[in-house]
Formats: C-alpha cells, sequence, structure tokens
C-alpha cells in the first residue's frame, strides 16, 4: 500500500484518512498477504483446521407412545440448537426402521439435523448437549449421531467463481481502492466500499476500513457492522485483528497484515 501520512502531530488528520493509507482491507477472505509464506506454509497453516460433518438422527417417537410434534421440534430447534450452533445447521425429515429385541420391525419419523464444524472438544461437548437436551424434553426418544472428517469449501453469498484472487490481483485491488478515496475524498469512498452493488464488491474480495478506535467505517462484506466498534474482535486463533491494523497504521503509516480466514457477523 501506499506511504505518506505525515509526521505524528495531526492526528485528527490521519484518522481521516487512515482508511486510504493503512486499513483498506489488510485482511481479505480466504487470502495470505505479505507475510513471506512460501505456498507449503500457508497449506501447512491452513491443514491445521480440521472440519467435521455431524448428523443427528431425532426419533420422533416417545416412550408413552406420541411424538414430538413440529412445533415442539421447531422450538427446540430454535432455543437449543441454534444456540449451540449459531453459525448455520441444515434440517431435514426422514423416515426410520428398526426391529426391537421381539424382532418387530418399528418405524418412526425422525427429524435430521446436518451439522458442518471445526472439530474441537468444545464443539463435541455442545453436540452432546443438543441430544441430552432432546432427550430430557421429550421422553427420552432414540437419537443417533455419526460424525465424519470432511473437507469442506464455503461459497459466500455474491461469489461468482471459485477461484481464489491470487496476492497479486488484492494488491492491485486495495491500489484502485485508494486511488478511488485519494481522488473522491473520504465520505464518497467510504459509501462506496460498503455499496455492495458497488465496484468495490468482487467475489471475495471487498475493501473495509477503521478509524484508530476500532469504530467501523466501512465494509464490503458485511454493511450492517459500519458503525459498529470491533477493537476486541479475535480472529478464530485469538488474534486480535483490528488492533494489530491500528498499531499497524499509527507505526508505519501503511502495510499489509497477514492473517488467515475471518468472518464477521
Amino acid at each position: 500500500m501506499m506511504n505518506g501520512i505525515g509526521g505524528t502531530a495531526d492526528r485528527t488528520s490521519r484518522v481521516t484518512v487512515v482508511l486510504v493509507l493503512a486499513v483498506i482491507a489488510a485482511i481479505l477472505l480466504s487470502l495470505m498477504i505479505g507475510c513471506g509464506d512460501t505456498d507449503s506454509d500457508t497449506a501447512d497453516k491452513e491443514s491445521k483446521l480440521e472440519w467435521m460433518e455431524t448428523e443427528i438422527f431425532f426419533g420422533r417417537n416417545t416412550t408413552g407412545g406420541g411424538e414430538v410434534s413440529e412445533e415442539n421440534f421447531a422450538k427446540f430447534l430454535e432455543d437449543v440448537v441454534t444456540g449451540e450452533f449459531p453459525a448455520g445447521l441444515t434440517v431435514f425429515d426422514s423416515y426410520g426402521q428398526m426391529k426391537d429385541d421381539a424382532g418387530a420391525i418399528r418405524k418412526q419419523a425422525t427429524k435430521v439435523v446436518l451439522l458442518v464444524h471445526e472439530k474441537s472438544a468444545e464443539n463435541d461437548e455442545a453436540i452432546m448437549r443438543v441430544i441430552d437436551s432432546y432427550r430430557e424434553m421429550f421422553d427420552q426418544p432414540q437419537v443417533m449421531r455419526t460424525t465424519t472428517p470432511i473437507d469442506v469449501e464455503f461459497f459466500q453469498i455474491g461469489t461468482t467463481s471459485s477461484a481464489k484472487p491470487t496476492r497479486e490481483e488484492v494488491v492491485e485491488f486495495v491500489d484502485e481502492a485508494v486511488e478511488y478515496a485519494k481522488k473522491n475524498g473520504k465520505e464518497k469512498a467510504l459509501a462506496e466500499f460498503t455499496d455492495q452493488a458497488g465496484e468495490f464488491k468482487r467475489g471475495e474480495l471487498y475493501i473495509y476500513a477503521y478509524d484508530f478506535s476500532g469504530n467501523v467505517l466501512a465494509h464490503g462484506g458485511d454493511p450492517i457492522l459500519v458503525d459498529q466498534n470491533l477493537i476486541d474482535h479475535e480472529d478464530p486463533n485469538g488474534v486480535k485483528v483490528i488492533q494489530e491494523l491500528v498499531e499497524i497504521a499509527q507505526n508505519n503509516g501503511s502495510g499489509w497484515l497477514c492473517a488467515p480466514f475471518h468472518r464477521y457477523g
């Protein structure tokens, strides 16, 4: 990115132009920038994050001869499952049958909840809380879970290609944003960077900007974040990304921050 912030005396002026010269799109989805990583280093880091697919089969027959209703399951899904896995889930109806000890075939309607999640003890404990809650709430119905390691790739709304941008493309993209802000001024640039139909929203690439306090001035990835303060936001590895961006801006005037996949909201 470009240099050119002068001195430290005019701190107010620096705040108004920080989006132009320092805190523009320093982190972009699924990309490593300007850190001297080799391809093998990047692959090594990405491989440390393991993804799992868990399917939980919720039998709807209860021991008393009743059935968990659609309304009751919907409430359980909202109050319990979504509370444990707010990032997302998939639900579908299924049919199940099994042979009991007497040799009779028992049939029942089933709800299946599919979760794609990082492999962790915390997520495993959350899954067990979901299962235990369901059985306690509805008179001990049958539940089964399966968990399988998977490879996963997320395609966000508005993404038109599965190909990830190259480092050169990202640098060129940010240079365009810098020139746009210098030519059109702060307010117009902030609005354009946040506009979901604007010229700076290109698949996985977008611009965001913060002031030195961590307040969001523009965010092409999620406009809802504008005016929020994310100074204490941590990425999945516990790095306080916004604080590091601010330090780069204050200490160097401009620069890049290397960080893995980030998702806000």
